[in-house]
């Protein structure tokens, strides 16, 4: 890594702010436990925007043939994989992916605990609310024109 955090890509750069921003808030924690607890932020946001871009190509879908698409008309053993894969498969991406830095660095730490930094991570956690309006929006679409 350089010193200024470049050539990270846009899912790395998440991740280390998420671990700064714990490091910071909990320095007593082992590096182990920072991770756990970054991976499955990291996770949590990516599994709420793949269900956000699920409810959204539903609706796209759906406009495009001009009858509604909508998961829930599925059995109830393909919606539960689909979920479980929804939540799951995302959090193992992330842990097997960022296990080389479960322990990082000071001075990345300092890196990713700068003003422009914690900017960066507040919209990660604020992003949340549109995503979920996303999902509230247009499977409440959905479920009106499925009636």
């Amino acid at each position: 890594m350089t010193s200024h955090g470049e050539g990270q890509d846009f899912l790395t750069r998440m991740y280390l702010r998420h671990y700064a921003f714990l490091r910071r808030l909990y320095p007593q924690l082992a590096a182990e436990n920072i991770y756990h607890f970054a991976t499955l932020g990291v996770s949590g946001v990516i599994s709420c925007a793949l269900l956000a871009l699920t409810a959204a190509g539903c609706l796209a879908v759906s406009g495009l043939l001009a009858r509604p698409i909508v998961p829930w008309s599925l059995p109830n053993w393909a919606v539960m994989v689909a979920c479980a894969a929804i939540v799951f498969v995302p959090g193992w991406l992330i842990d097997t992916r960022f296990k080389n830095l479960t322990d990082v660095q000071p001075e990345t730490v300092e890196l990713y605990s700068s003003s422009a930094n914690r900017r960066q991570w507040w919209l990660m956690v604020v992003s949340i609310v549109p995503m979920c309006g996303t999902v509230a929006v247009c499977f409440a679409i959905l479920r009106d024109w499925q009636q």
